[in-house]
């Protein structure tokens, strides 16, 4: 399969983020004390969740977590930093990818599989070939943009 994104389809933004456009982001000393608050904050209606490599587990807990509350709630990672945390968080069930900064080959990795990713943008230059990348949006500074292409902005 080939990795050129030029001529790969761009991953739609998943159709529980396009009716729900908010993606709350976890943060914690271990990914262990996540599964209440993904509960409460499916309660209350948040479909998306970022958990951030930034916190300790994220990696072992991600399957346990995506299986518990993959019905109700898409679970994405985010802090992806490098290929490899990438293509790790897809095989553990991550829904979507969140990155800190652009980086080529992450977007590449995510789009091959079919998998959105929203990619960081440090300053506008950045932004310059992510249509090319085929990324659906962008997170701009710490926060996830809202430009999910559903009305064709992307």
């Amino acid at each position: 399969m080939s990795t050129d994104t030029a001529v790969m389809p761009r991953p739609p933004a998943s159709e529980i983020l396009v009716r729900n456009p908010v993606v709350a982001v976890l943060r914690a000393r271990h990914a262990d004390q996540y599964a209440p608050v993904i509960s409460a904050l499916a309660e209350g209606g948040v479909r998306s969740i970022e958990l951030t490599l930034s916190t300790a587990g994220v990696f072992d807990l991600l399957p346990r977590l995506a299986g518990e509350f993959g019905a109700d709630v898409e679970v994405g990672v985010g802090t992806i930093t490098t290929t490899a945390e990438a293509e790790r968080a897809l095989d553990c069930g991550a829904r979507f990818l969140v990155t800190p900064v652009t980086e080529t080959c992450i977007v590449q990795a995510a789009v091959a599989r079919g998998i959105p990713v929203f990619p960081g943008l440090g300053d506008a230059f950045q932004g310059r070939g992510l249509r090319a990348l085929t990324a659906r949006a962008a997170r701009v500074s710490s926060v996830v943009a809202e430009a999910l292409d559903a009305r064709g902005l992307g």
